[in-house]
């Protein structure tokens, strides 16, 4: 998306597919990215959230949320979101990135190392890192 206007447009058309379909997950997983792009984190979370009661199964719904939560201030709530897409998707290489990074946040140096070496090497345990 390329600008205020290109945001203001994509979220139309995701409200307009949501007024159409209120139960479309995808819909309010990317009503959610653009309410992020445009800094509207707790609209955004609600949408993510809303996006994974429809679909519990829905990994990047949780990275996103994640995400957002992180930019919140939950590190706590963002490591919880990223423990749940790695046991969704344990190939999901973004969700260890972020999840690393929210380790590292909270002072857990050594698990933030082993979950961003999977990035690299492939060979970190998420079941580890979550105790």
């Amino acid at each position: 998306m390329q600008g205020q206007g290109s945001q203001d447009d994509a979220a139309s058309c995701y409200r307009q597919a949501l007024a159409l379909w209120p139960d479309f997950p995808e819909a309010h997983n990317n009503l959610g990215n653009v309410l992020k792009e445009q800094g509207r984190l707790f609209e955004a979370a609600s949408h993510y959230r809303r996006a994974i009661a429809l679909k519990p199964d829905f990994a990047q719904a949780y990275n996103n949320l994640g995400v957002v939560v992180n930019e919140q201030g939950d590190l706590d709530g963002a490591i919880a979101c990223y423990l749940k897409v790695l046991e969704l998707d344990p190939g999901f290489a973004g969700a260890y990135s972020n999840l690393g990074a929210a380790l590292a946040q909270h002072g857990r140096l050594d698990d933030a190392a082993s979950s961003l070496n999977v990035v690299l090497d492939g060979a970190a345990d998420p079941q580890a890192l979550s105790e």
